[in-house]
């Protein structure tokens, strides 16, 4: 697990930027046919918009049935939910970005969560959060 915190200034106009992140590269497994927690992230942030970039990878071992994954912020907020097809132990890439307006300072919890479909083992790795403060 890598969990770093950092801080970015611009050459040209010394503004400078907030980089967290936190990463799992493990491969984690699971029957079930309800979400389950894979890997959870709980960077301390202030009040700010933060620019979240998220990538995870995943696939199921009998290409017959679908695997779903998701990255919710708090449990409560859901960013990414995906559910795919996928051939026998091939994994599917899933990315992207979200605007986060944090409005209650601390902890908070990025958690990504996982399922198979109908049967097989889903199988999720390579989770990936990065936080940017934005400067507004």
């Amino acid at each position: 697990m890598v969990e770093t915190d950092g801080i970015q200034t611009d050459p040209k106009t010394s503004a400078t930027t907030t980089v967290i992140q936190g990463s799992e590269e493990t491969e984690d497994t699971t029957t079930s046919a309800t979400y389950v927690e894979a890997y959870r992230f709980s960077p301390t942030l202030d009040v700010a918009k933060y620019k979240v970039d998220f990538y995870y990878a995943l696939t199921n071992s009998n290409g017959s049935y679908n695997v779903s994954g998701r990255l919710q912020i708090d449990d409560t907020t859901t960013i990414s939910e995906t559910t795919t097809d996928v051939f026998t132990d091939l994994y599917h890439g899933i990315g992207g970005t979200y605007f986060f307006n944090n409005t209650t300072p601390g902890t908070h919890n990025f958690d990504f969560d996982f399922q198979r479909g109908a049967g097989g083992t889903a199988k999720i790795r390579s989770k990936r959060v990065i936080l940017t403060k934005v400067v507004e």
